[in-house]
């Protein structure tokens, strides 16, 4: 069999449908993908981001936290060819992705909470979505705690099993994705009324520090020209009514890290604009689903300052 060695593989970003990538504020940086590592040391924390499950209740409005993560990557290939998994070439582009050393610093975190953290690398399908069952979608991979790589070929119909099973069942939703970061996501949530089989939500940041102690889960909501409430006036209320089944997730991850750390742990909303508005809003999403503390925050130009004091306030005020 002859292989491909024309690959690479990334974090994959926000897209919408055609390719189009999502706007974002230069104030701010990428900073929805991490906040600069500077930032956060300064601070004594760490960050990952990840998909995880929920097994659902039978009426899909409350459920328990599933044990297993998966932290997603993309594989872009440039030949129709496929690539040898067993070649030290694979290894060599996943570990450029995703470093040892955060591969390492993440799993004992995880480790520490009794949870199964799994690195996903999904095949980019550049938007073609004529998939039979058989054909392979991503591989996951297992770093040991020897080092070595343990990697397994994902078919579609195995992929729609995974998916299915935890989550505890079927789970659908009433529109196809209209952002998603990976063509995957897109083709499942086209065909998610007649499979039931949909791509995990994920946690966009949750901060850790060096004692593997969570210290925080925050969720970003991008403010565009074309809504109709200013960033100071923002709240999650406004969205709770179409996407309660995010906010009920993120909970029940939340209240699975209090109960194995026997803390309190903040759930924090920041919401940010693309347009020239001059301020961030950080708000605390309680365990109710109600609104918490809330605060604004006036922009500079620079994107690490603006980052410092984002993750200043959440230290300082939001921290219990």
């Amino acid at each position: 069999m002859t292989y491909t060695t024309d690959y690479k593989i990334y974090t994959p970003r926000l897209k919408s449908k055609g390719n189009r990538p999502v706007s974002y504020n230069r104030k701010l940086g990428d900073f929805t993908y991490g906040f600069d590592p500077s930032v956060l040391h300064a601070f004594g924390l760490d960050s990952v981001s990840f998909c995880f499950f929920i097994l659902w209740d039978g009426d899909k409005t409350d459920g328990r936290f599933n044990q297993v993560v998966w932290i997603k990557r993309e594989v872009s290939i440039s030949e129709d060819a496929p690539i040898n998994l067993n070649a030290p070439l694979f290894e060599e582009k996943f570990y450029q992705s995703a470093p040892k050393g955060d591969i390492h610093r993440n799993q004992a975190f995880f480790k520490a909470h009794g949870i199964d953290c799994r690195y996903m690398v999904i095949k980019d399908l550049h938007e073609n979505y004529a998939l039979k069952d058989e054909a392979h979608v991503a591989v996951e991979v297992l770093a040991a705690d020897d080092g070595i790589l343990k990697k397994t070929p994902i078919s579609l119909e195995y992929m729609k099993r995974l998916l299915i099973e935890n989550s505890n069942g079927p789970f659908k939703i009433g529109k196809p994705l209209n952002y998603y970061e990976t063509d995957l996501e897109h083709y499942l949530s086209l065909h998610s009324k007649e499979t039931g089989a949909l791509f995990p939500g994920d946690c966009d940041l949750l901060l850790f520090d060096g004692q593997q102690k969570c210290r925080a889960v925050v969720e970003f909501k991008k403010c565009t020209p074309y809504g109709n409430i200013p960033v100071q006036y923002q709240s999650f209320l406004n969205y709770i009514k179409l996407d309660r089944s995010k906010y009920i997730r993120l909970n029940i991850m939340r209240q699975y890290f209090e109960w194995i750390e026997g803390q309190k742990i903040p759930f924090i909303n920041v919401f940010y604009p693309t347009t020239r508005e001059g301020c961030i809003k950080l708000e605390l999403v309680k365990n109710d689903l109600e609104p918490g503390l809330s605060m604004v925050i006036p922009m500079e130009d620079d994107p690490y300052r603006n980052q410092y004091g984002i993750m200043e306030k959440i230290v300082k005020n939001f921290h219990t």
